[in-house]
């Protein structure tokens, strides 16, 4: 009896923890007001530049180009999110955006 009552308390906790788990995810790319010139921050913090061009169409972008280390690259619009001060956000640290 004991060994059922244990059961399903982990049964439980293994349900409800990812539930509990869930926080305020970033606002989707669709949400996000992309433009050019806004600045674009990594998730490690660090400056990768401004953007110079949205793709896509304006209510479903796919991405943005961006001039880091005097290279065009590319941006996916899935890893960005609002941030601070009008600024952009990636999920990908400075060192994967390529």
């Amino acid at each position: 009896m004991r060994f059922a009552k244990e059961l399903a308390i982990c049964t439980v906790l293994a349900i409800a923890a990812p539930v509990g788990a869930q926080e305020a995810a970033p606002a989707p790319a669709a949400a996000v007001d992309l433009r050019p010139g806004m600045v674009i921050v990594s998730s490690d913090g660090r400056r990768i530049g401004r953007i110079e061009r949205v793709l896509g169409e304006s209510g479903a972008p796919t991405g943005v180009t961006v001039i880091k280390d005097s290279k065009f690259v590319t941006v996916p619009a899935g890893t960005l999110s609002s941030g601070e001060h009008g600024r952009v956000v990636t999920s990908l640290a400075y060192r994967d955006v390529r």
